[in-house]
Formats: C-alpha cells, structure tokens, sequence
C-alpha cells in the first residue's frame, strides 16, 4: 500500500525510501506489486536487514530506496540498472553508519526481470545472479523426475485404537540424511484422505524433505523406504522412473548448490520465524539433465548414488556415537562424503571454478 501510494505521490523527479518487511520481494503472491514497482520506480538501494531491527516485533525487513523512471523508460532499455545491495548477517546488530559498507555489493536490477514470477534478487551480486540465471535455465527441474506431495492436514499421533484405518504416524525428527520415526503412534487413513494423499506417497522408495530451513540455510532431506503417514511440515517425493535413482534427486537437493541457489532467489530462507519452502518451490528447483546413455553422466550419477548411501549409513552412527574419538572419525568421514557429493553436483551442473567460489563463498562478490 505504501509503495503504491509513493508512486502516486512522488513528483517526476522524486526519491523515496522506506524499510517494508521483506518478503514481497521473492514470494510469488507479491508478483504484480514488483511488477508495478518496476514499472514506476528505478531502485537505487536494498538493504536485507539483520532480525530483531524493532524491539518486540518479530518481523523481518528490508529497506528499499528508488526514484521515479521517467516516462517511457523501462528497466530493460536503461544503459544503466546497477542497484546497490547490503546483505547483513541475520543475528548482527547494527551500530554504526560504517556497517553499511562493510556488506555492500552491486546487483543488476534489470536481470530480475527474466524469471517468470520477477523475483528481485537482493541478496544477490551480479556474478550471483548470473549463476541463478544459469541455474535457472537447466533442462529440467525436479517435478521432471519426482511427483511431491504434502502430508496429512488432519494429523494429530495417538494410539491406534483411537484411530480410523490406522496407519503409523511420524512422530519424531528429520534432518539432512537423519530420520527417527519417534515413539510409536498412529493416524487414521480412511478411504476419503487415501483419496487426496494415495499412499505411494507415505511407503516405498522416497524423499521425505522438511518444510522448515534450517538455520545453516540448507534444505533438509532424507531417503526412506518405511511405510508411515506425515503431517503437512513434510514434503513426499516419489519416482516418476527408474533413472535417475531417487538417492541421486536426494544429493542433489541436500547439495550446497541447490541450498544456495533457494536462498538466493528467496527472501523467507532468511526469516525468522519458520523459514520454509512451499511445494511449488521444491517442484521448480532446477534439475540437470542426466543422459543414461551418456558414459560421464552415468557414471557421475552411479558415484552420486553411492555417496548418499554411505552418507545414509554414516549420519546415524554418528548421531549414536558415545566417545569423542569416535565422533571426530565420524564427523570427518561425512563431512568428506558431503564435500565429494557436493564436487559431483557441482559438475553435474557445469560449474565454473569461479561459480564454485561464489557458492562457497570464497569469491568476494
């Protein structure tokens, strides 16, 4: 509302600048305010904002300053669409003028308009961007390989006898490569929830990925073959073939790169307060096109596929481990397994050595 009635306020060669909280510029229901703010304004600034800016409202906020374009005159026909961007660390607390430089980078402003929901990408350099642009414009995306759906809206674990048609519930933690069913309890499955949620989404070979970001940043996925109902905080992911394998989808989605690639296109990876992704999101993370024909890609796939299962059978072990010894020869030991799946993803995706750095963060950006 603010932003609209800047545009109607501001004289022709006006200024404005406000602090907004954050999400409208990446979630898909805000596509026509970015649409209108492209339209009206040229922006000069971004500023992400580190949590907790206002004492006692969880809320979180960017700060945004634009001036008017002048008329006739859109994003993609300015010689000029540089916007300066800071991105301050979530937990910070900003005390002086001089922080804002210290996390300044430069963006190009006209390169958002590409996507098809206009996503602005604040957080994003111009060589980041580049690489979502790349990324984006993979063959394919993961709805090509696994059919996703949500668990049981109704769900509420309890003894079988207090259930219709019961069926074992999930009652207990997910993690990346972690799953613990909990203490037993059951759902009801009558016929009419069956109908909307078929069971092949809750038995048999699949992903089961978390709603919630965790507060790494980092997707959070696991593979299992036991039957059992979720609630609505899991995503199911099926197999729509035999290739690629399900446990290559899963490394790739519990990959650094595709972590990487959600936080920077959107801004509720950054939230507070239940950073999640949606089903429409998970269903639109690129996917590279793997040929089984191809020798390389067949054997990059099969390495993959033998990484997570060692990753799968070296989580809970070290979750189990009692001694410190034991712990930091497990803790290596994945730490290295999640390092060679990531330089597989890495190549699967065609990366630059320069691209890599970007995501690992050691390029200055």
């Amino acid at each position: 509302m603010f932003v609209e009635l800047a545009g109607e306020l501001l004289n022709p060669k006006g200024y404005f600048g406000m602090i907004i909280p954050s999400g409208w510029v990446s979630t898909p229901s805000s596509k026509k305010l970015r649409e209108r703010f492209a339209e009206q304004f040229l922006p000069t600034s971004f500023v992400s904002l580190p949590y907790d800016v206002f004492d006692g409202a969880y809320i979180d906020t960017i700060i945004v300053t634009a001036k008017r374009l002048e008329t006739g005159k859109r994003w993609t026909n300015l010689n000029d669409t540089s916007v300066e961007l800071v991105v301050f660390p979530i937990r910070m607390k900003v005390e002086d003028q001089k922080d804002f430089y210290a996390f300044r980078k430069v963006g190009d402003c006209a390169s958002w308009l590409a996507s098809p929901d206009k996503g602005f990408l604040v957080l994003s350099s111009r060589e980041q961007a580049a690489l979502v642009t790349k990324l984006s414009t993979s063959p394919a995306t993961l709805d090509s390989t696994v059919e996703v759906m949500r668990g049981i809206e109704t769900y509420n674990p309890r003894p079988a006898r207090e259930c219709k048609k019961p069926k074992r519930a999930f009652n207990g933690e997910m993690l990346r490569y972690e799953l613990d069913l909990g203490p037993e309890a059951y759902e009801g499955y009558p016929p009419d929830i069956e109908a909307g949620k078929p069971i092949k989404f809750f038995s048999g070979p699949r992903i089961l990925l978390r709603q919630l970001i965790s507060r790494k940043f980092r997707l959070q996925a696991v593979f299992t073959e036991e039957e059992f109902l979720t609630n609505q905080s899991v995503q199911s992911l099926v197999p729509r073939g035999a290739f690629p394998h399900i446990k290559c989808a899963l490394g790739i989605l519990n990959s650094r790169l595709i972590s990487w690639f959600f936080c920077q296109i959107n801004m509720v990876a950054r939230r507070d307060d239940f950073p999640k992704t949606i089903i429409k999101q998970t269903r639109e993370l690129p996917f590279p096109e793997i040929d089984p024909k191809n020798r390389a890609d067949k054997s990059r796939h099969d390495k993959l596929v033998v990484l997570v299962d060692k990753l799968l059978g070296l989580t809970p072990r070290l979750r189990a481990a009692t001694s410190e010894s034991e712990k930091a020869t497990l803790q290596n030991a994945v730490t290295a397994t999640d390092q060679q799946i990531d330089t597989l993803v890495y190549d699967l995706y065609g990366l630059t050595e320069a691209e890599i750095k970007l995501v690992e963060g050691a390029a200055s950006a």
